[in-house]
């Protein structure tokens, strides 16, 4: 593809599609030079149309920190979500008792969970709930944690689910969050969650933190915890492999899942 325009039209049409790009990907879809995709993402990062990163490209994210709405999340990185949570659910073991965050990420894990385990699960998103009923398990025993309800998460908060939630201590908790900061920590964009967050990983003996490309780095308002904390980190194989490489030296134990390409 030797036009110029027509190449960086298939890299922002890629971004909105993928929300992040391999340079090595473009030059095969491009039928170009390595040398000719580099030159393209700084003149498209140069008019704010994308962000480049180790090896590549993610899709501009204006005001990282504001809160996208449930709906949106949903449909971002699907696959890598789904991928996450097949991963994760190879840790779940029959007779645990488990928190699940109200995260777009986490809610997958439940299709990737044998049936035929038997499992408590504690959650306070009511979607989540609702999946819960629809799958009808009766091997599965969920409990609400209840509480006020937040139209915009559509998971409950505030002091009673707090309450609700500091009579258990499962052992195994999977959640996600915005992203991780620069400075190596869990941050959100409000705070609505954080005292959840912190209790469990405060009582719970076992926690894994889901997170796909492009958390990685992602900055946040609220800061929920150091990064090592949790005990196993989650993301995938496009994701920043410099910031993986921080990581590890941070003391993070980080599980990488492959991410066929489309």
């Amino acid at each position: 593809m030797s036009n110029i325009v027509e190449r960086r039209n298939k890299i922002l049409e890629l971004l909105a599609q993928k929300g992040s790009v391999k340079s090595n990907e473009l030059v095969d879809i491009l039928d170009t030079s390595r040398e000719t995709v580099r030159r393209d993402l700084n003149a498209l990062e140069e008019k704010n149309l994308l962000t480049k990163t180790y090896g590549g490209a993610v899709a501009p994210q204006k005001n990282t920190w504001e809160f996208v709405p449930l709906q949106e999340r949903e449909k971002t990185n699907l696959a890598e979500k789904k991928a996450l949570c097949k991963h994760a659910a190879k840790s779940v073991s029959e007779f645990d008792t488990i928190f699940l965050d109200n995260s777009t990420t986490v809610m997958h894990i439940t299709n990737y969970i044998p049936k035929n385990y038997n499992i408590t699960f504690i959650v306070h998103s009511v979607r989540l709930l609702t999946q819960l009923v629809n799958i009808n398990n009766p091997k599965w025993n969920v409990i609400n944690l209840g509480g006020t309800l937040n139209y915009e998460t559509f998971s409950t908060y505030r002091y009673l689910t707090i309450s609700n939630l500091k009579h258990f201590k499962p052992n195994k908790a999977f959640m996600s969050c915005h992203g991780i900061d620069s400075d190596l920590y869990a941050t959100e964009t409000r705070v609505d969650d954080v005292e959840i967050k912190e209790y469990i990983l405060n009582n719970c003996e076992e926690t894994f933190l889901l997170v796909d490309n492009s958390k990685l780095p992602r900055q946040g308002v609220v800061k929920v915890s150091d990064i090592a904390d949790y005990d196993t980190i989650i993301t995938d194989n496009k994701a920043d492999g410099m910031f993986i490489s921080r990581l590890n030296s941070h003391g993070c134990k980080v599980d990488i899942v492959p991410i066929e390409n489309d």
